[in-house]
């Protein structure tokens, strides 16, 4: 069963308020990133330490619209686009565990949706 558009508006607006309780502006003027989609997956290799398969431990800010979620329980499998490339993110829950509620796995799966317009910075390692 398909959900009308008022109760997907109402549902973004919750999500919206939710965010701005917690002190998230939901449509920054500009979000920081280390560098565009396609400039990370062209230089992704770089990360796997000489062809091991050992990832290097290196932070990276990216930043782009959220096109797709899959959540697979403790996982969830995010397609974000920055109008130049797409990549696919992966976001664990037994990593993304910050001590501020804010930074948490339940938080940001409960507030983050499909393309509801302004743009998300993921920062993460390899």
């Amino acid at each position: 069963m398909s959900s009308s558009l008022d109760e997907l508006r109402s549902i973004r607006l919750a999500k919206l308020e939710t965010l701005k309780k917690a002190g998230i502006d939901p449509y920054p003027a500009s979000v920081p990133r280390d560098f565009c989609l396609a400039d990370a997956k062209a230089n992704f290799a770089e990360y796997d330490e000489k062809g091991t398969g050992s990832k290097v431990a290196k932070s990276v800010s990216l930043a782009g619209r959220v096109m797709a979620i899959r959540g697979q329980g403790a996982i969830l499998f995010i397609v974000l686009d920055d109008g130049k490339a797409t990549f696919q993110g992966v976001i664990k829950k037994d990593v993304l565990n910050g001590s501020e509620p804010t930074k948490s796995f339940d938080f940001f799966n409960s507030v983050v949706d499909i393309g509801a317009g302004g743009v998300r910075e993921v920062v993460g390692g390899t």
